[in-house]
Formats: C-alpha cells, structure tokens, sequence
C-alpha cells in the first residue's frame, strides 16, 4: 500500500465519522446545555455535625454526576467522612486531617445518590466543596467515550 493510497482511506474514514457525528441527535444541539460544571459552594460541617443536603450534594434527576474531588479543610484535627446516600450507608473515604481526594478510577453519582458528610472530634469547622460535571442522562454514553 502507498503512502498516497493509505492518506485517501484515512481521509476518507475520517469524513464519515464527522458525517456520522454530525447526525447524531446529542451532538446536534449545544453540549453545554448537557454537561456542565458543578459550582457549589463550600459548605461547613461542626465538630460533631452531619452534612445531608440532597438538593445540594447530588445530581437531579435525569442527571449524573462524574465527581473530579472533594476537599475538606478549616480544621486541625479530627475527622470527616464521605458516604453514599446515608451516613449509615457505604462509606467512600475519611479524611483525618484536611485534604483532598481524588478518585483513582471514574465516580459516577446517579440522580439516586448523594454525598453525606460527617463530622466527629473536630478542632474548629470543616469546610468542604467537590469539583464535578453535572451531565445530561441523555449523554452519558457520550460522555464515557
């Protein structure tokens, strides 16, 4: 095979991906009204407190969340723990001093889940915020490409 016949099948592959592209119904209109980033404030937990705002700390229905970190600062000693949907639920990670985690693989929250902190032997109040897209359940397949 030639340099100048492989360049015309690439070429040519290529356009009928943008053409297939091009036809689909989630990337006809604008992406940013599907996938969006998560702004939400820091919010404070007391020394032996519990943060369960579920319009706050997950996504809407017919959104997903895909969480990118989650940071707990402000305080100097004590602890903060991170679960699913409940403090009695599964737990995700613990922080024993002020930190930032970061998932080592994809985390996915559905419209079912949230995220509930807790707060035990805390010297002063914890903040904590996350850094998350917000993505459109019509587009989650997309987004996972």
């Amino acid at each position: 095979m030639t340099e100048a016949s492989l360049e015309v099948q690439l070429s040519g592959g290529i356009r009928r991906i943008e053409r297939a592209l091009a036809r689909h119904p989630a990337l006809t209109g604008d992406l940013n009204q599907l996938i969006y980033p998560v702004n939400l404030p820091p919010l404070q937990i007391g020394s032996a407190g519990l943060l369960d705002l579920p319009d706050m700390l997950g996504p809407k229905l017919g959104k997903w969340w895909e969480l990118f970190y989650v940071v707990a600062y402000g305080y100097s000693a004590g602890t903060v723990t991170v679960y699913r949907n409940s403090s009695l639920g599964e737990e995700l990670f613990s922080f024993s001093s002020a930190g930032i985690w970061e998932p080592s693989h994809r985390y996915l929250q559905g419209a079912s889940d949230r995220l509930v902190f807790t707060a035990s032997g805390l010297t002063g109040t914890a903040s904590v915020t996350l850094g998350a897209v917000e993505i459109d359940a019509s587009i989650l397949g997309l987004h996972l490409l």
